[in-house]
C-alpha cells in the first residue's frame, strides 16, 4: 500500500497554500512603493509641461489680440490707457485715480470678451456717492465686484492664485523704463514747452494716457509728474530693432510677488522719476508693467557680471539694489519648474527664458528702437566687455545675438 502523504489521499505536492508570507508581502509593497515613486514624479513632470504650454498659450493668444488691436488702431493700447466713456465721465466719484485703465481692457474684444469691456466702453456714470464705481443702469456691476472676475486668459496654470483675488493678473507687458525717464525738448513750434514726454525707444507700451495738467486724469500726488501721452512705435515699422528680438510681454507671477493686490482691472498709477519711484512704489506703479535695470551707477553690480533680471531674489540687496518690494515687481517671473519664464516677442514667437540670462541681454530685448532712447537705457545698450568691474573702463556697444540666450549669469 503506498502512502498518499495526507489523509484525503491527495500527495501532498498538490495542497494550494492559504496566503502570501509575510515577508512575501512586505516585498510586495516595498515594489509597488518603488514603482509609485517613479512613476509619480513623472506625472508631475507631464502635468508641469502641460501647465507651461497652457501659460505659453496664454501669452500667445495675448499677444495676436494685441497685434490685431494694432492693426485696427494703429497703434499699441498703452501700459495706463483711455476708455471714452469711462475715462471722459463728468461724475466725480470717476476720480483722476481711477479714470485710466490698464492694458488689460482695451483688448478684451479681441479676446472675445465684449461683455467686460462693454462696462466701461459703456459706462454711464455712478449711482449716489459710492466710491466704487456702481453704474446707474439696473443690475449692473459695481467696480468691486468686476475686478474679482477671473478671467482664465490672464491667469497662469502654475501659478499660486490668491486666496482673496480671483481676479488676478499673472502677465506684464513691456514698458521699457516705465516712464521713469522722460524727456523735455524744446521744439521750434514751442521752444519753451515745459511738457516731457517719454521715451519710445526704452521699450514696446508706453502711457497713452499721459499725465498732462490739463487733462481730467492728471494727479501730481505721491511724486507723480506732467508728461505727454505717447503713440507706441509700430510693430514691424522702420528703425525698431527688429521683432524677433524684442520682447512685448511676459510672466509676473514668481513666488517673490504678492499677487494679492495685482488685478486686471486695477488701474495704474502715472510715472514717476526713478528716484521717486523706489523709494514711494506702490502695487499701482508697476503692477501690469516690467522693464529696465535702475541706472548704471559709478560701479558695476557688486557679486555678479549682472543682475538677476527673470525670477529676482526677493530681499538680497547685492541682487536687489532697489527696496525688495520694487525690485521683484521690475522683472519678469514664473513658479515654473526649469528656473525662467514664459516671453512672447513681438512677432508673435514665444520660449521659455532662463533666469541666468544677462542682465545686457535682457535690456537688449526690450528696447524697441534705438532711435530715441533714454539716457538709462542707451547706457544698458554697452557692457563691460573685459569684466574689471570698473565704469571708467571705455564699455562697448553690445549686439543682440540669440546665442546669449543661453548664456550664464
Amino acid at each position: 500500500m503506498t502512502a498518499t502523504g495526507s489523509l484525503s489521499g491527495q500527495p501532498s505536492a498538490l495542497r494550494f497554500r492559504p496566503a502570501f508570507t509575510l515577508v512575501e508581502l512586505l516585498v510586495t509593497i516595498a515594489i509597488l512603493g518603488i514603482l509609485m515613486g517613479l512613476v509619480l514624479p513623472a506625472i508631475g513632470v507631464v502635468r508641469e509641461t502641460a501647465r507651461r504650454s497652457s501659460c505659453q498659450n496664454n501669452l500667445k493668444e495675448i499677444g495676436t489680440a494685441m497685434i490685431h488691436f494694432e492693426t485696427l488702431n494703429g497703434r499699441l493700447p498703452g501700459w495706463r490707457d483711455t476708455i471714452p466713456a469711462y475715462s471722459n465721465s463728468a461724475d466725480d466719484q470717476v476720480g483722476p485715480t481711477r479714470k485710466c485703465v490698464s492694458w488689460t481692457i482695451p483688448i478684451l474684444p479681441e479676446l472675445g470678451n465684449n461683455e467686460v469691456f462693454s462696462w466701461y466702453d459703456q459706462f454711464s456714470g455712478v449711482s449716489g456717492d459710492d466710491p466704487n464705481l456702481n453704474p446707474q443702469s439696473d443690475g449692473a456691476e459695481d467696480y468691486n465686484t468686476l475686478k474679482q472676475k477671473r478671467l482664465p486668459i490672464y491667469v497662469c496654470p502654475t501659478a499660486t492664485m490668491p486666496r482673496d483675488n480671483p481676479g488676478v493678473l499673472h502677465y506684464a507687458v513691456n514698458g521699457g523704463t516705465c516712464g521713469e525717464e522722460l524727456d523735455d525738448p524744446d521744439t521750434p513750434a514751442d521752444p519753451d514747452d515745459d511738457d516731457q514726454v517719454q521715451y519710445r525707444g526704452d521699450g514696446v507700451f508706453i502711457d497713452a494716457a499721459g499725465n498732462l495738467s490739463t487733462s481730467s486724469w492728471s494727479s501730481t500726488s505721491d511724486g507723480r509728474i506732467n508728461y505727454k501721452p505717447t503713440r507706441s512705435n509700430p510693430l514691424g515699422g522702420a528703425g525698431l530693432d527688429g521683432d524677433s528680438s524684442t520682447l512685448l510681454m511676459a510672466e509676473r507671477a514668481g513666488p517673490a510677488t504678492n499677487l494679492e493686490g495685482v488685478y486686471w482691472a486695477l488701474t495704474p498709477s502715472p510715472a514717476q522719476t526713478e528716484a521717486t519711484a523706489i523709494a514711494e512704489l506702490s502695487i499701482a506703479d508697476k503692477a501690469h508693467i516690467f522693464g529696465h535695470p535702475p541706472e548704471l551707477g559709478s560701479v558695476r553690480p557688486q557679486g555678479f557680471k549682472s543682475y538677476r533680471v527673470i525670477n529676482p531674489v526677493w530681499g538680497e540687496n547685492d541682487t536687489a539694489p532697489l527696496s525688495v518690494v520694487d525690485w521683484p515687481f521690475r522683472f519678469p517671473s514664473s513658479s515654473h519648474r526649469g528656473k525662467g519664464a514664459n516671453v512672447i516677442f513681438c512677432d508673435s514667437h514665444t520660449r521659455f527664458l532662463d533666469e541666468t540670462v544677462d542682465s545686457w541681454v535682457y535690456c537688449q530685448m526690450l528696447t524697441s528702437s534705438k532711435q530715441n532712447l533714454s539716457p538709462r537705457a542707451a547706457a544698458w545698450q554697452k557692457y563691460d566687455h573685459d569684466n574689471d568691474n570698473n565704469a571708467s573702463t571705455t564699455d562697448v556697444n553690445y549686439i543682440f545675438d540669440e546665442k546669449d540666450l543661453e548664456k550664464k549669469l
